[in-house]
């Protein structure tokens, strides 16, 4: 058993890890303890989120994957243990082993990172496996994402009532939804592309979009120790949030900044974008929480790509006459007739039917998650400003499926760029477009080894790629 840590992406790799370990300790695993309290409070089981179903089928030649104790071990109580951060295989295979066997069954608690990011390669692929063929996100999740592709992707179907609303960008929107449909592709032709990429993008009247992973949030920016031009009323509110972590140190805004450790701003993604060639007809996908300075924050960018949208305005936009029905893909090619005690397929407990974008999944923190991933794990571009744990794991996703080199991660020199243009500096913006195109996640100009060690396994998934370049 294991008590998973964290938010939806920290819980995925742990998901990983611990099929892993189950496979070293001969053991087999329960469905894994998602965290309702430390992050989310909604209340998520794994089957609520993932195809339990599918999950325990497609690791059952290597893992036994089971819903409840067997009936000789119900009402044992089990032993409760931590094992350090980082634990190699032989720690589990000698110390955690030893435990299993006098207790029979135990459970790890606060799993996460738990498991050394090198391992055999055998275990490496299981854990691949694990990630990108056993791990599916539920029914709800996969329509839900239909949908709103759907409307993000048909020239028609974004028009000024699918856009984020802000009260600048209002007018700004319903002026723009003659603008040119072609939908971006400023990275396809800074590669030579433009041209292929466009006929691509127009296939069954669809076109492309950029997903941008938008880390915005108030204790995100409170964690950074900077500033972001709020005043003493923005250095209040984030020195209180700051207060929640007893052992973060006190740290030099300016300081902070200079060393490019900053979050970048929505106005800062713009300079990105267009620094890197995208038109403003371009399709932009939001996927972020809750925004500091609520939708006004996004003014800058949406005055520069007025066909910006999120998961809740595609949703609003898309009138139970307009949604498309969902046809074709994962949800009906892999759908389950129902699985005995794995329930029907893996549907959400009590999830509506119809009736909306987001139905069965609205309101609930952890699936509206898995949207924002798939949403972003599907774009043609991942543009991420922070290098979290979402931005590791949809980089090693999308490497995995051979889109890696698309995903565009800010790194520390790429904040300092962006501060210079921001102050004037025109020569910047040529070095920022070198920068973000020079390589993808945290190999700008540095080795696979080192981008390995810097992103980790979930980043760069090296043992389950059939072909590595160091371009990514």
């Amino acid at each position: 058993m294991v008590q998973l840590a964290g938010g939806l992406n920290q819980m995925r790799a742990g998901i990983c890890d611990a099929v892993v370990v189950a496979r070293l300790l001969g053991a087999a695993l329960m469905l894994p303890l998602l965290d309702n309290s430390s992050w989310w409070a909604d209340g998520s089981t794994f089957s609520d989120v993932f195809d339990a179903g599918h999950f325990a089928r497609t690791l059952a030649p290597w893992v036994r994957v089971v819903d409840r104790l067997p009936s000789a071990l119900r009402g044992r109580a089990p032993l409760e243990r931590t094992v350090p951060r980082g634990s190699t295989a032989e720690y589990y295979q000698t110390h955690v082993r030893r435990v299993m066997r006098r207790a029979q069954v135990v459970k790890l608690n606060h799993f996460d990172s738990r498991l050394h990011d090198h391992l055999p390669a055998a275990l490496q692929k299981l854990r691949c496996r694990a990630n990108y063929e056993a791990l599916r996100f539920v029914l709800p999740v996969t329509r839900a994402v239909a949908r709103l592709t759907h409307a993000l992707t048909h020239p028609a179907a974004l028009a000024a009532s699918a856009a984020i609303s802000t009260d600048h960008h209002a007018a700004r929107a319903a002026g723009a939804a003659a603008a040119d449909e072609a939908g971006g592709g400023g990275v396809g032709a800074a590669q030579g592309q433009g041209g292929q990429r466009e006929q691509a993008e127009r296939r069954d009247g669809a076109v492309k979009y950029v997903a941008i992973h938008l880390r915005y949030e108030p204790d995100m920016l409170a964690f950074t120790g900077c500033e972001y031009g709020g005043g003493a009323e923005e250095r209040a509110l984030l020195a209180s949030i700051r207060q929640r972590w007893v052992n973060l140190p006190a740290m030099d805004a300016g300081k902070q900044r200079a060393k490019g450790r900053c979050i970048a701003t929505p106005s800062q993604v713009a300079l990105a974008l267009q620094a890197l060639g995208f038109p403003p007809s371009t399709r932009l996908y939001i996927a972020s929480g809750a925004l500091h300075g609520g939708p006004a924050a996004l003014r800058p960018l949406l005055a520069a790509f007025p066909f910006t949208a999120d998961k809740l305005s595609l949703a609003r936009s898309l009138t139970p006459a307009t949604a498309p029905a969902h046809t074709g893909g994962q949800a009906d090619d892999d759908e389950d007739e129902g699985d005995g005690a794995w329930g029907g397929g893996g549907e959400v407990r009590g999830g509506a039917e119809g009736g909306g974008a987001l139905a069965g999944v609205e309101g609930r923190a952890t699936l509206l998650a898995a949207v924002d991933y798939e949403m972003s794990r599907r774009a043609a571009v991942l543009l991420a400003n922070n290098n979290g744990n979402m931005a590791h794991l949809l980089a090693g996703h999308r490497r995995y499926a051979g889109v890696g080199s698309t995903v565009l991660v800010f790194g520390s020199s790429v904040h300092r760029l962006l501060d210079a243009i921001q102050q004037g500096d025109l020569a910047a913006s040529h070095k920022l477009r070198h920068r973000l195109l020079k390589g993808d996640l945290n190999t700008q100009g540095e080795s696979i080894d080192k981008a390995i060690a810097k992103g980790g396994f979930y980043a760069f998934p090296q043992d389950c790629l059939c072909r590595i370049q160091s371009s990514g």
